[in-house]
């Protein structure tokens, strides 16, 4: 036979351990899921409550009876408050609170003055089950987010937790319909009520505390993205012009020596014949009478330049395995990869006039001087980057607007 004492400080027990449990995740995570600290206080409120009511049971107590009660019910409103906080919604607490109160005033009535048990006791079943209402609510109205499928589990439970209660409920109103004010406390009905409520609670406790868990995990996948998108900022900011968004000096020169890199490992084994096989090449090339442009019409201007050019290079070479840089001030890199002679003086042409084509703010026409280079056996970065820019020297003091490069 069920032993209601017995199953009563069991459940005691278990809530002793289960608030331990939640008493050190709560400690080290109070500040990072949303609704832990309602959670948190509802288990000492029930715990502090059941073990106030079996005592009470014990020793026939109407004070502790109130006591009891009022925490239970707390308990039972804060842990709403932690589902609603957790989900983000909005709820109205002075409705509650004065819920609490009016539930102790009334009880302390009914238990104290006129020490009618029974009604306060269906008073306090019915209280409990108007909260389980409010829960039903919220855990079924959750339309989205990755915690529905725990919120759902747990309003399939509270739905079993207050049939439980309604079947209190009809017990202790049949009791009242006989004019009994004694309500038996330890028949096998009550007790096993009482053996599937704590089975309930421990199983909906548990739930939470993987809710908790899921949370973290959450949170820290989101720190992982966040994280990884705040690196590719900064990775795009460490190689990327400001102003003009193509790759900056650093970030060009490194590509130039992986594309060098590259075509050796490709060409090791056998000599190079320039006339049929492709090859490396940088172009250089910089905005003529730049520095009048920016004195006569502002740096503004200078800037817009400097952004149209980058726009043209960019749409340029957006479907090539070549690579454009922003090599410093107005000048620009161009990589070319594996193009035979002709056609890298094709793409050189190509830039001349196509800059040419670009229309400036002002009345002035835009062009460029350009040096380009091929990539030969036993070059350095420093010596192929030295012949480009000593050819755009040789296209400035050849009258500009033109492009001066290595002969095949």
């Amino acid at each position: 036979m069920l032993d209601y004492q017995s199953i009563m400080i069991t459940q005691i027990l278990s809530q002793v351990v289960i608030t331990i449990v939640m008493f050190t995740i709560w400690r080290d995570n109070r500040d990072r899921v949303p609704g832990l600290n309602y959670w948190m206080l509802n288990l000492i409120l029930q715990t502090i409550g059941q073990t106030l009511l079996s005592v009470s049971t014990r020793f026939s107590s109407p004070v502790l009876d109130l006591i009891a009660q009022t925490c239970i019910l707390t308990g039972t409103v804060i842990f709403y408050f932690g589902l609603a906080e957790f989900k983000g919604t909005v709820v109205r607490k002075k409705g509650y609170y004065l819920f609490i109160t009016l539930f102790f005033v009334i009880s302390a009535l009914m238990t104290l003055i006129f020490k009618h048990k029974s009604l306060n006791t269906l008073l306090f079943n019915a209280a409990v089950l108007t909260i389980f209402i409010s829960y039903l609510k919220i855990l079924f109205h959750t339309q989205a987010g990755w915690y529905r499928s725990i919120y759902r589990s747990l309003g399939y439970l509270y739905i079993i937790f207050s049939v439980t209660y309604i079947i209190r409920i009809i017990n202790l109103l049949i009791s009242l319909i006989k004019n009994s004010d004694i309500v038996v406390l330890h028949d096998a009905k009550t007790a096993a009520l009482l053996l599937i409520a704590s089975l309930l609670l421990i199983v909906v406790n548990y739930i939470i505390i993987i809710l908790i868990n899921r949370s973290l995990i959450q949170e820290l996948r989101q720190d992982g993205v966040e994280r990884d998108e705040m690196m590719a900022r900064l990775r795009y900011l460490a190689e990327t012009d400001s102003l003009t968004g193509l790759s900056n000096r650093m970030t060009i020169e490194q590509s130039l020596s992986k594309e060098m890199v590259k075509d050796r490992d490709r060409d090791r084994d056998r000599d190079r014949d320039r006339d049929s096989e492709s090859v490396c090449a940088v172009i250089l090339f910089d905005i003529d009478n730049f520095k009048q442009i920016n004195d006569t019409y502002g740096h503004d201007e200078g800037d817009r330049v400097l952004v149209k050019t980058a726009a043209m290079l960019q749409n340029e070479f957006k479907d090539t395995p070549h690579t454009a840089g922003r090599w410093g001030g107005d000048e620009f890199l161009v990589i070319i990869s594996k193009k035979r002679d002709k056609e890298i003086e094709s793409i050189v042409e190509a830039i001349l006039q196509k800059i040419r084509m670009i229309k400036p703010d002002k009345n002035y026409r835009l062009s460029v001087s350009i040096g380009w280079s091929l990539l030969t056996e036993g070059d350095s970065l420093r010596s192929l980057l030295k012949r480009a820019d000593i050819n755009l020297y040789k296209a400035k003091t050849s009258g500009k607007n033109r492009a001066c490069g290595d002969l095949p």
